[in-house]
């Protein structure tokens, strides 16, 4: 097996940075088509052959990997005495309704000889639906009682 040619680069982010440098679909397929076009269907050093890769779909997320959460709290005191108190409390917990997707699948192309509709890079389930961390939107009442 020939050894596969090093003339392609991957950008890659600086030691310690979060995110690598290409920052859009656009920039992701030139890069795709690069390897396509210099690696694939070469070996690797293991004798593995490169298998081609798929162009991302225009629209596809790159990175976003938080949680949007807008979560508001009102708060009324009751005073019946100095010493007492009532706290009546509303909150929202994403008050906007945010779905919050996650579990990007990155699974680039279909298993050979599978008919399976393949959608690399798009969510497959909310983040959680644990109540107040990014879930649908809830609503919460207490009374809190001071004295």
């Amino acid at each position: 097996p020939a050894p596969a040619p090093s003339s392609l680069t991957c950008p890659a982010p600086a030691r310690g940075a979060s995110a690598a440098t290409i920052k859009s679909v656009s920039e992701l397929n030139a890069l795709i088509m690069a390897y396509n076009s210099t690696l694939a269907g070469t070996d690797d050093p293991q004798g593995t052959t490169l298998s081609r890769l798929a162009l991302l779909p225009e629209g596809a997320l790159l990175g976003s990997d938080s949680v949007i959460s807008q979560d508001v709290r009102v708060t009324k005191t009751f005073s019946f005495t100095e010493t007492v108190k009532l706290d009546l409390i509303g909150e929202v917990f994403n008050l906007f309704n945010v779905a919050n997707l996650s579990n990007i699948n990155t699974q680039i192309l279909a298993p050979e000889g599978s008919s399976a509709r393949n959608l690399p890079f798009r969510p497959t389930t909310r983040t959680s639906s644990v109540f107040g961390t990014g879930g649908p939107r809830a609503f919460q009442f207490a009374a809190k009682f001071r004295f």
